[in-house]
Formats: C-alpha cells, structure tokens, sequence
C-alpha cells in the first residue's frame, strides 16, 4: 500500500494514460520510497514491467548478466539466455520482446541507473540510440530512469547536451514524508503514538520509509529509538557513512560539509563554509558539492533576515542532524567483539531524552 505521494499517483496516472512515448526522471535521498513507489503503482496496473536494477560497484559483465536474467524473467519464463557483449547488444535483446506487445503499455524500469552507466559502459548513448531511433516513435513505451544520486541524474539526463537533451517528458523529485505521512505510515504499520511522540521520532529519523519501517509496534518512541540507533546491534547506527559512500565518489568531502553545517543550527555563510573547508568560496569544487548536497535533499540554501548579500546554507536533514549531534561526537573508538563500547553513547542518548521528551 502506497501513503501519501499523492501529486506523484497522480503524476504516474498521467503518465500511464498518456497516448505518447514518456520519458521519466525519477529522483530523490536515498531510502526514500522511489523504487517502491514505481514498483508499487506498476504492479497494479496492466503493463509490461521491465525492472533492470545497477549494483554499487559491480563490474559491468555482471551487471550485463543481471539485465539478462530480468529479460528472461519477463519474456522466457526464465529460460537462461545467453549474456550479451555489451548494452547495445541487451537493449537490442530487449527491444526484440517489447515490439511483441505493440498493444500494451510497456514500462521500461532502470533503477540505480547512474550505477548501471559508468563511465565506459556506454550506456548512455545506447540510451540516447534507442529512445530516439525506436522508442520516442511507440506511443505504449514508458522508460523511466531512477536513481539516489540526484545530481547524475540531472546533470547526465535531464540537462544531456547531446541526444538526450530536452527529451524527459516528466520528471519526480520524491521528498521525504512530512509529519502526516509519518504517522499515516506509523498506523499502517500498527504503530500507534501520540503526536509528540511520532514528532520525536521525526526529529531522530525524519521522514525516511526505510528507517521508519523498523520501529516496532507495542514499543514507546524512546524504546524504538533506542533500539534503531543506540543499541549495540542497532541498525541504522551506521546508516550515515552507507548513505554518503553510496552516493558520492569523494564521500568525505560531503561529509566533511555535512559535518561543518551541523555544528551551526541557523545556517553557515558560504565564505565561513569554504573557509573552514579550505576551499575557495567562488571555487568551483564547492559550488558542486554544494548543488549536489542540495539537490540531494540533505542542506537547503538560504537568505537570512535583512541579509542582502552572501550565501548561507543550513542542514536540513533531520537523520544527519540528529547521528552528528547525539551519536558520533560520543562513539567510543574501542572494539569489543567487533561492537562498539557505547558508555559515552549511552550517556549521550540520556540527556537527548531530557531534552526531546521531558
């Protein structure tokens, strides 16, 4: 069951009865919903779904070989086929099965798209050959490209300066859930609190599907808490070096941006960020750290009041705030049994109690 999203249902409805070809850019923070919601709103629908997903760092013959089982999922009953030499050979082995079905509406679904297309796969312009030489001209195609990493997306897709430019048809930037969806989410999931409560939580795990599908039922929000990020074996305690490793390249530089915003709740000037940073303020690798962290959901960038000049950033991502503010300045730096000692965390997490819940 999908809650909420209800501009994206509407959007995706738009899409499926449309009478053209729709290209479709889906993007949004990591954990957030994407793949469910496509996945979700497809599956109950009459289609074709082709849902071919990127692995982090997989080597592209595997990646080649994944693509192939889902098209002989799809079209052989799961006959093993045999692994084409490269994507222009897949998507012609795709495109031989799709043409079958000239009456019905096809969904072709490349998740994690920007780890299916590195950089000497030639994915992309296998793309870029097959949209517009076939599938632009059939009206029941839907190709839709998804992935975390926002900035690839816009900056390789929606704003492709070759043949690829100006060809998306829709675009979704899926947000988080706001305090609503949150609880609307919570009671599907029989999790019945009260609104500070379910405020609490928001503010530990912000509005996350991902994190919020672990809080257990029966549990108040100080023990679910507990146990999602405090817990020895808690796991969402390493949420936050996964979520930027699965992201950027240079994680630690994003972190270390991350990190900076943190320690000032009303927001940094840009010449304090670059300086702290050691980077120029009119440099262009900070204006691109800065884009791709803003698009990715995870800072939000500002004017304060009666400001008329400068530039000023502020973390809004409550999960980062929240592990930088109340678990990482206090994680112990001992192993026992390859866990971490957590007394200072423990510590750490009871005067976060006095301040969220007293």
């Amino acid at each position: 069951m999908i809650i909420g999203r209800n501009s994206e249902l509407a959007r995706l409805k738009k899409i499926y009865n449309s009478a053209e070809a729709e290209f479709i850019v889906v993007y949004g923070r990591r954990r957030v919903g994407k793949t469910y919601l496509i996945r979700e709103y497809f599956r109950k629908v009459k289609c074709v779904f082709v849902h071919a997903t990127g692995i982090q760092h997989c080597k592209q013959q595997q990646q080649l070989q994944n693509f192939t089982n889902v098209i002989s999922t799809t079209f052989y009953n799961g006959v093993p086929l045999a692994v084409p030499k490269n994507w222009e050979a897949a998507f012609g082995l795709l495109q031989q099965q799709i043409i079958k079905y000239p009456q019905q509406k096809i969904v072709i679904f490349l998740d994690e798209l920007p780890w299916l297309a590195t950089r000497k796969s030639g994915l992309l312009d296998v793309i870029d050959y097959y949209w517009n030489r076939h599938w632009s001209a059939m009206k029941n195609v839907i190709l839709i490209a998804c992935g975390s990493s926002a900035s690839w997306l816009i900056n390789k897709i929606i704003y492709n300066k070759g043949g690829l430019h100006n060809r998306i048809t829709c675009q979704i930037q899926l947000e988080p859930f706001d305090l609503r969806e949150t609880k609307a989410y919570l009671l599907s999931r029989k999790i019945k609190l009260n609104n500070k409560n379910i405020t609490n939580i928001y503010f530990a795990l912000g509005g996350i599907p991902y994190y919020l599908k672990y809080l257990e039922p029966g549990n108040t929000a100080v023990q679910n808490i507990q146990q999602q990020l405090f817990d020895k074996n808690a796991p969402l305690q390493d949420e936050f070096n996964k979520l930027f490793a699965s992201l950027f390249e240079n994680e630690a530089a994003f972190i270390e941006i991350i990190k900076l915003l943190a320690t000032k709740k009303l927001g940094m000037a840009r010449v304090e960020l670059a300086a702290q940073a050691k980077l120029s303020s009119s440099g262009g690798r900070l204006s691109e750290r800065l884009a791709d962290l803003n698009v990715a959901g995870f800072i939000e960038e500002f004017k304060p009041w009666q400001q008329s000049a400068g530039e000023y950033y502020k973390l809004s991502d409550e999960f980062c705030l929240f592990y930088l503010t109340w678990i990482a300045p206090h994680k112990s730096k001992k192993f026992t049994n390859n866990h971490w000692i957590n007394q200072s965390n423990k510590q750490s997490y009871k005067v976060w109690l006095g301040f969220a819940f007293e």
